[in-house]
């Protein structure tokens, strides 16, 4: 077999993955020590540690000769394998851990570990066998870090306890909480650990996107969202619109706030002539709702509702009520594909969301999810139930990170170091097993996902129009 370029390089071990954490003087000393000791080894012997054989290997990852070509095909996704380089080098046994570190027990946030655990283990199964090459595998950790979403948080004092008992970290997967990823990132910063937000839609709460080098985004984003209304809104010339937010669910007050500073940033003309309100929908009754709407009609005519279903339902039957759907108001929701279209056919609601496939793909994945997690008693699905996308990109991120992992390892790259994996996944692309199709992370290292804009007939059910 021909070799490569003849450079000695230290094999990853779990010597050097503790080695690249170490405080930073007594790196650069050893550091200094083992360049000598490699240019020496180099100089005499181009002897090469790294010795290129094809990505794919057997099932059962058994252990081949050097001069054996070996094969492994991916059964259940051939076009997946076009994203993943064809040859990579060989290494010593090498074991990777993923941290999951995401809120578990809340029924009201899109994310919760109880529903992701199946599809964790499936990712997980999957890379091991069809990604990644002979003594190189993934392990996760998962750590409950409760179900509470709030700036003040514990999420780095979690991190630390890990990292207190000599658990090392290589990917955090989660939280789903963004104020709880923007905390973990200094921590990050000093293990040099990237994170995986799950989705952490709301990053960039604090400070700008840029700050935090080392949280990728591999599911929903507001800032995305921001920009899509944005364009929205120019399109049809709507110049006040009022976002009434739900300050009960973590995910849609966290959607409020980062849609109202995104939004300012993108269009500050739209900002100052917008309403933003958050209410809580636990408390608010009936007569609140009644005084949310009449403030409405005072100012505009285009009410952005940002809540869950059962909310939503319960403002446009209201709406009704008040006589506010005859037309002269428009409602805009943003809606999870997961719920039930008859609580939201209301002729002059319209639905964003983002873009599923239309083939059986997702379908397909989620039966593969309800089935394992039925089997684990991990979570109880009903037969009937549609697929959560928030579990979908659980998949998506750990496949994401195997990805980036074979890249640079086909590049003779340190895929060990947390930052450079962080700035891989930049422009990266990658393929979605679950949605059956390629996804790109943009400059910030967030998803680029495409959402539509629905409106639903509720006499039929049917679809009235789409705008992408």
């Amino acid at each position: 077999m021909t070799s490569p370029v003849a450079i000695c390089t230290l094999p990853p071990t779990r010597f050097t993955r503790r080695f690249n954490k170490a405080p930073a003087l007594v790196r650069l000393e050893w550091q200094t020590a083992l360049d000598t000791m490699m240019r020496f080894v180099n100089a005499a012997f181009f002897l090469p540690l790294f010795l290129p054989v094809s990505r794919t290997q057997s099932p059962n990852n058994a252990s081949t000769s050097e001069e054996e070509t070996v094969t492994r095909s991916v059964v259940q996704n051939a076009q997946a394998a076009d994203f993943l380089p064809k040859v990579l080098p060989s290494i010593g046994e090498t074991k990777l851990l993923g941290c999951i570190l995401m809120e578990r027990g809340d029924t009201n946030d899109l994310y919760d570990y109880n529903k992701a655990a199946a599809a964790f283990e499936l990712a997980v199964e999957w890379i091991n066998q069809y990604v990644f090459p002979v003594n190189l595998s993934l392990q996760t950790r998962y750590l409950d870090i409760g179900s509470n979403c709030a700036p003040r948080n514990r999420i780095v004092a979690y991190a630390m306890d890990l990292w207190n008992r000599n658990i090392n970290c290589d990917v955090y997967f989660g939280p789903g909480c963004g104020a709880a990823a923007e905390n973990l990132n200094d921590f990050a910063e000093f293990t040099g650990t990237p994170i995986f937000g799950l989705p952490a839609a709301s990053v960039g709460m604090k400070a700008s996107l840029d700050k935090y080098t080392l949280v990728l985004r591999p599911s929903i984003t507001h800032s995305t969202l921001a920009n899509v209304l944005v364009r929205f809104f120019t399109k049809f010339n709507y110049t006040t619109p009022f976002f009434l937010y739900d300050t009960f669910s973590p995910f849609f007050r966290e959607m409020g706030v980062l849609l109202s500073a995104a939004i300012l940033e993108e269009n500050a003309d739209l900002y100052y002539s917008a309403k933003f309100q958050g209410f809580d929908s636990s408390v608010a009754g009936h007569a609140d709702t009644v005084d949310f709407l009449g403030e409405v009609s005072k100012i505009s005519r285009v009410l952005i509702i940002l809540a869950n279903a059962t909310t939503v339902r319960n403002i446009m039957v209201t709406a009704f009520q008040e006589g506010m759907t005859n037309g002269d108001y428009v409602f805009l929701a943003y809606y999870d594909e997961k719920d039930s279209l008859a609580k939201l056919a209301f002729r002059p609601l319209l639905l964003l969301s983002i873009r599923l496939p239309t083939d059986d793909s997702l379908m397909n994945f989620w039966t593969d999810v309800r089935e394992r997690a039925q089997k684990k008693g991990y979570y109880h699905f009903a037969s009937d139930s549609k697929p959560d996308l928030m579990v979908a990109h659980v998949y998506d991120a750990v496949y994401l990170y195997a990805s980036v992992v074979v890249t640079l390892l086909s590049r003779y790259q340190d895929f060990l170091n947390g930052s450079l994996v962080a700035a891989s996944v930049v422009n990266f692309t990658f393929f979605s097993v679950p949605l059956n199709r390629p996804v790109v992370m943009d400059q910030n290292g967030d998803r680029v996902s495409t959402y539509t804009i629905r409106n639903f007939d509720p006499g039929s059910g049917s679809l009235m129009y789409e705008m992408i």
